[in-house]
């Protein structure tokens, strides 16, 4: 099981129905497909590889949805930070986790620069939005940009459902914060059996 597999099914089966609508913003499968692959192809690109950390910090949107798939597709480690973290939380679970890339929402671009001081395994951030007074100690992007001009095929990393998807923090109420993994396996397989339950269906 490989959570990039799921994408690419809805893709094939139901290209034109609707994936994810984010306020005005609605993309169809086969729109997202696109898109996640050319965020997928620009990591890549950047000697992004199996087993590497990507750091997100990002409320519930199209670009949360369209990161989780190319970072599965990838064959990295989505790792989600909460917005409500101070700078010097953050940059705990950056440094632990081993993160060399992060993706953030402009709108959390102050706590997040602040990390920068603190963590200097990361190579470099996408914003999703326009961000403020950008620090330039590493290379930043704007995601629709280069979401635009990566649009080309992109092949999957080969591996199994045993490969970790998934780098979460729990809430360290006993000391730090400490990580906690998911697998493909795990992910998929929570997937479904929430489908059965919740009785969901194609309409």
């Amino acid at each position: 099981m490989h959570i990039w597999m799921t994408l690419e099914k809805a893709a094939s089966l139901y290209p034109e129905k609707t994936a994810v609508m984010d306020g005005k913003k609605v993309l169809t499968y086969g729109q997202a497909y696109a898109r996640v692959g050319a965020l997928a192809r620009f990591f890549r690109e950047k000697g992004v590889h199996v087993g590497d950390r990507i750091a997100i910090c990002e409320v519930n949107s199209y670009a949360f949805f369209e990161c989780y798939y190319a970072v599965a597709g990838l064959g990295a480690i989505l790792c989600p930070l909460n917005y409500r973290l101070s700078a010097k939380e953050m940059a705990f679970i950056l440094n632990d986790s081993g993160a060399r890339w992060i993706i953030a929402g402009s709108r959390f671009s102050s706590v997040i620069q602040k990390t920068l001081e603190e963590t200097p395994n990361i190579e470099g951030i996408i914003w999703i939005g326009d961000p403020q007074d950008v620090q330039k100690r590493v290379e930043s992007f704007g995601y629709e940009t280069l979401v635009k001009i990566h649009e080309s095929p992109f092949i999957p990393a080969d591996i199994g459902g045993d490969q970790i998807a998934h780098l979460y923090y729990t809430s360290g109420t006993t000391g730090r914060p400490k990580g906690v993994i998911l697998t493909h396996k795990n992910v998929c397989i929570h997937a479904l059996a929430a489908i059965a339950e919740l009785q969901l269906t194609d309409t």
